[in-house]
């Protein structure tokens, strides 16, 4: 039982050490470069989006609470 709980440790750290690595070509903190809004979508992308979900979010909250009162 102390052998298998002993392999079961070693692959479990084996596989977090693979699959918790930082890709290649994939933007990190050392090479990060900031927002540039050169054009109106960038604005929506950015801005607008972000205010449209959380507004639809309250909006489905409240039909969802409104609904299990009835």
């Amino acid at each position: 039982m102390l052998m298998m709980s002993f392999i079961f440790s070693q692959s479990y750290t084996f596989l977090l050490t693979i699959l918790l690595q930082i890709p290649r070509n994939v933007p990190n903190p050392s090479n990060n470069e900031p927002l540039t809004l050169s054009t109106p979508f960038d604005y929506f992308l950015v801005i607008g989006m972000p205010i449209l979900i959380l507004i639809g979010y309250y909006f489905w909250r409240k039909r969802n609470k409104r609904e299990s009162a009835e």
